[in-house]
């Protein structure tokens, strides 16, 4: 079975198992004890975290790909984890439902890479983070037995909250079979609004007018000139920033909003609505040399972003940058096909140091080899209760199979 990713891992020496039940997941655990095991689905996100152990088997998760419970009226689904995001929104449209979360690339994602990877979404300020979508989860842990957490109703308070320590744990404490999530009605009318701004104009005033307002956007987004041109807002020569405006639920109240950015000097772009959230929505995993997640004060993105730019073009790199300006995640694609190694290591020094002075965090998810070769931190900063996670590792997988040494200080 052919898997394709840009990690740098050998994967053709690996073996690959790809089970189609629940007992086949166990009966493969089972039947190689000691051997480090690599969750994998389509292997989107494989290009984050560090490379396992030398001897390492893949256990993917595609076959597993059916709804195991729909219930409309009480707004949950529970799936297999090797569903992808986009086939289980279109078994949900005939019903006027959705999942509350927008990830990029939903028809190659499958949920259990979703989860895993705790990857961010569009409308997180309308609808919450992919966490807040998990009600119930099933896990096969190191022994090969079914570990259990939630269940399959929203209004579930019964014990710890376990099922949050899976998301976005990168496969490190079990492989996901199950989970069940909350849904969403598909809104009314979902719009986009873009104001553009010259590129050397400071863009901290207008998004605090737009935040300190009366509107109620799903996503604001701030993108740099690079931003602008990749997700096809400006012509190459062209250099804007833009704002991206995010409108959905009930008509009237997106007609409001429409008609309040109107009168604040917006350009409406409905023709372009659809593709413009997919172009955005799908713009983390764009191909790129160095791909940077930056996690700082939502009032510091402007600032930030405009730093970021700065440092890029000092040591000879382009950026686009795109800045979800309501919760202070940043993504950053970093470009130079002639850069030198010494100027990789360069700029990777200086955004460190940049994160640092903001009290931000980074997460270096995609790599040049120059980089990935010197071993570099992945995750920055690393805290001093980061034991509290290796604990937690230890507890859950105590036989350490589960995507060892991938995650956050290498666990």
């Amino acid at each position: 079975m052919a898997l394709e990713s840009d990690h740098s891992l050998n994967q053709a020496s690996c073996a690959v198992f790809t089970p189609k039940t629940v007992e086949e997941v166990q009966h493969t655990v089972r039947s190689h004890p000691g051997m480090a095991l690599v969750p994998w689905g389509n292997g989107t996100c494989q290009h984050i975290g560090y490379a396992p152990p030398a001897e390492h088997a893949i256990l993917n998760s595609l076959s597993l790909n059916s709804i195991v419970d729909l219930s409309p009226n009480d707004l949950t689904v529970t799936v297999e984890s090797g569903m992808t995001v986009g086939k289980i929104d279109e078994a949900l449209l005939p019903y006027g439902l959705r999942l509350p979360f927008d990830t990029a690339l939903p028809h190659q994602r499958t949920i259990g890479g979703v989860i895993s990877t705790r990857s961010n979404s569009l409308r997180r300020c309308l609808y919450g983070s992919i966490r807040d979508a998990v009600l119930g989860i099933s896990v096969i842990n190191g022994m090969g037995d079914v570990v259990k957490a939630g269940g399959r109703v929203v209004k579930n308070v019964s014990g710890y909250d376990l099922c949050k320590l899976y998301c976005g744990a990168f496969g490190t404490l079990g492989f996901i079979t199950e989970t069940t999530l909350r849904l969403v009605p598909v809104p009314d009318r979902t719009v986009c609004v873009t104001v553009m701004l010259p590129n050397n104009r400071n863009c901290e005033e207008p998004l605090d007018q737009l935040i300190s307002s009366d509107l109620q956007p799903s996503f604001l987004y701030l993108l740099n000139a690079g931003g602008t041109r990749a997700i096809g807002l400006s012509d190459s020569g062209t250099e804007f920033q833009t704002i991206v405006i995010g409108i959905d639920g009930m008509r009237s109240d997106v007609d409001w909003q429409i008609d309040f950015l109107g009168s604040s000097g917006g350009v409406f772009v409905e023709e372009a609505d659809v593709m413009l959230r997919q172009k955005l929505r799908d713009a983390p995993l764009q191909a790129a040399e160095l791909t940077v997640s930056f996690h700082v004060m939502s009032s510091q993105v402007g600032a930030f972003s405009r730093m970021v730019e700065w440092t890029a073009n000092l040591f000879g790199f382009s950026v686009a940058l795109y800045s979800d300006a309501l919760t202070g995640i940043m993504c950053g694609h970093f470009m130079n096909i002639t850069a030198e190694p010494a100027r990789w290591t360069e700029l990777h020094v200086a955004l460190l140091e940049k994160s640092q002075r903001c009290g931000g965090s980074v997460v270096f998810e995609r790599l040049p080899s120059e980089l990935r070769e010197n071993g570099v931190d992945i995750w920055s900063p690393v805290l001093d209760d980061s034991y509290i996670m290796q604990r937690i590792k230890s507890t859950l997988d105590p036989v350490s199979r589960w995507n060892v040494g991938r995650f956050y200080n290498r666990i």
